[in-house]
């Protein structure tokens, strides 16, 4: 792989030179290599458009954020946009990832992906948000033994307006990339597991209880063994509350939980200690004031309001969750933790 990762050629039908793929982006520097960035001005890529296509900044919004991006807008039945890519000889498979970028219109869209004049793909959607959406297509094998460049066209075949925003090319995408990456390796499966809390209990009915759940899991792990596709791997464990519960009770949950792992012969173990859904503490900050207070809760942006307010992350709106960046209620998170 050193050296040879995949060839990501970064399209821009903006005319402009668009960064690496976010696969690169992500990629050690050993396993990835610069894509090779075209320009869709340069007469080598022999960009084409009808004449109604626009070419501007969409203006999109999601809550207090507001960001543009420059696009290219096909307005209506008909219109279309070309571009060519070169493939280079040997090239096994070709993957195209298409950047739409929605804004909430209400119609929903109709196009037709085409290479070399061949339809490959039909794209069909209505935009529910709004932001960059992606999509990918495969070149269909037969099509890269023809000579390069091939000629890939997207045509508006109905409904409303649709924009694009990038477009990447990936060569042989699954032999470089997904192959060592091992994308195609079994799913693991996580088990969630139960803490047994029971207070004012005798030590024997403690044992009892995490007997019946150590057996729970075992009976899943069972179950789920065997399959070609996934397999158990470890345990999940929700420790919520653990800002306010007694820290020796926690430190024994914890080993509870790591017993759990050893008994079964799972080494996969993941502790989520939460704040949200009656976690968050409640008690004295030792400021005069208490971790129920205002600036000890998570807020966010109300556009009905059009202010911030105290948000509840459940149906019920009766659990505030934590101003997870507060550092008095981080510093405090932290110390019982450990």
């Amino acid at each position: 792989m050193r050296g040879q990762w995949v060839k990501a050629l970064c399209v821009s039908i903006l005319g402009m030179v668009l960064p690496s793929s976010s696969f690169s982006a992500n990629m050690p520097q050993e396993k990835r290599r610069a894509s090779q960035a075209m320009d869709c001005t340069d007469p080598k890529v022999l960009v084409s458009e009808s004449s109604d296509v626009e070419t501007g900044g969409i203006e999109t919004e999601m809550g207090s954020f507001r960001e543009v991006f420059t696009a290219k807008t096909l307005p209506r039945k008909g219109s279309q946009i070309q571009f060519r890519v070169p493939v280079q000889d040997g090239t096994k498979s070709l993957i195209l990832e298409i950047q739409e970028i929605h804004n909430r219109r209400p119609d929903a869209f109709g196009y037709t992906v085409l290479v070399n004049g061949k339809e490959v793909y039909f794209r069909t959607y209505q935009e529910l948000g709004a932001g960059p959406n992606h999509y990918f297509v495969e070149v269909p094998k037969e099509l890269l033994k023809e000579r390069s460049p091939l000629k890939v066209t997207l045509r508006h075949d109905g409904g409303g307006p649709f924009s694009i925003g990038k477009i990447w090319v990936y060569e042989d995408f699954f032999e470089k990339v997904a192959k060592p990456e091992q994308v195609f390796r079994p799913m693991g499966i996580i088990f969630p597991t139960s803490s047994i809390r029971l207070e004012g209990e005798s030590e024997t009915n403690r044992r009892q209880g995490e007997g019946l759940e150590l057996q729970r899991l075992q009976k899943m792990q069972e179950a789920y063994s065997g399959f070609q596709d996934y397999g158990p791997v470890g345990f999940l464990n929700f420790a919520g509350g653990y800002g306010h519960i007694d820290p020796a009770e926690g430190n024994r949950e914890l080993l509870q939980q790591i017993g759990y792992s050893s008994a079964t012969g799972m080494p996969g173990l993941w502790i989520v200690n939460g704040t949200g859904w009656g976690g968050k503490p409640t008690g004295a900050d030792g400021l005069g004031g208490y971790f129920s207070d205002i600036q000890y809760t998570h807020t966010s942006y109300d556009p009905a309001l059009g202010t911030y307010r105290a948000s509840w992350p459940n149906m019920w709106g009766n659990t505030p969750g934590a101003a997870l960046r507060n550092p008095v209620m981080n510093a405090f998170l932290e110390k019982r933790f450990q």
